[in-house]
Order: structure tokens, then sequence, then C-alpha cells
């Protein structure tokens, strides 16, 4: 993922590691995908930030993913948690 601060544009960026991440996954059949936060431990990226890109690019990538059926978040701790279910409840 980028690094916040430095590699820019960093939302756009971002957006295209977990459309890539989720694109491969489903063209080698995968049906499922776990995901980290990613770039919010030493690249710096704001969680809620990184959380707003992740669910906003997954809702767009979702309709259009033949073999993944499920999309998994893999936090760090509940405050994590709660950022994401912020971020989801905004998406909606």
């Amino acid at each position: 993922g980028p690094v916040y601060g430095r590699d820019n544009p960093s939302d756009k960026l971002l957006a295209d590691c977990y459309r890539n991440a989720l694109r491969l996954a489903d063209e080698h059949g995968l049906t499922g995908v776990a995901f980290p936060a990613l770039s919010t431990g030493a690249f710096g990226y704001p969680m809620a930030e990184a959380a707003q890109v992740a669910i906003d690019t997954i809702a767009e990538e979702a309709p259009n993913l033949q073999n993944v059926n499920w999309i998994r978040f893999v936090l760090f701790g509940s405050d994590d948690l709660r950022i994401h279910e912020e971020a989801l409840a905004e998406a909606r």
C-alpha cells in the first residue's frame, strides 16, 4: 500500500491495492479474501480514511466478482473494528 503523505494520490493508490487484490483473487478462483487495514501501520495511513477507502472500493468491486463471495477484515483491535463499522454504516 501507499505511504501516507509520500505516495500520491494516496487514496487512489490504496483503492487500487484493494481493487487489484480482489480482481486477482477472483481470476484465480478464490472464494474468499481477508484483508488487514492496508497501509495503516508503518505506512501511517489514518485508520478512518483508510477504512472508508477500503469499504467504498470493496462495495464498488463486489458486484463484478464471479468467485469471491466473502471478504473479511482482520483488524488489530476493537478501535479498528469500530472505525470500520462506522465506515460501513456511512457507505450504506
